[in-house]
């Protein structure tokens, strides 16, 4: 076969983009998952060195049949954050989430938020 068709690309139902805030003092915390998701993987190890002041930090909320928000900066992933796995998605889904705070320790990458 000469031609393969393409894969498609799901598109976000909804995406929010937040700027990173200075500090994370009375915000939340969860530890986004990566594991065995390459493209994760690669863009934690990118973000690890680089500086995150003043970063647009990108969500982009998924539906269908894995429930999912994407977390992002720039063209790198930094992990997902699974429905199953949080309390506050719908605040997340929703907009409701007023400020965030990405931070990347010990090889895992964290999302601080404030609902």
């Amino acid at each position: 076969m000469l031609f393969k068709k393409k894969p498609k690309q799901e598109k976000p139902d909804a995406f929010y983009v937040y700027t990173q805030t200075e500090n994370y003092k009375g915000f939340k915390r969860i530890k986004l998952s990566s594991y065995g998701y390459q493209p994760a993987l690669d863009g934690i190890r990118r973000l690890a060195d680089a500086d995150l002041s003043g970063a647009d930090i990108k969500i982009s909320v998924f539906g269908g049949d894995s429930p999912r928000a994407v977390v992002s900066v720039g063209k790198d992933i930094a992990g997902t954050i699974w429905q199953h796995s949080f309390d506050k998605f719908s605040a997340l889904k929703n907009g409701k989430v007023s400020a965030v705070r990405l931070e990347i320790r010990d090889g895992d990458a964290y999302l601080f938020y404030k609902v």
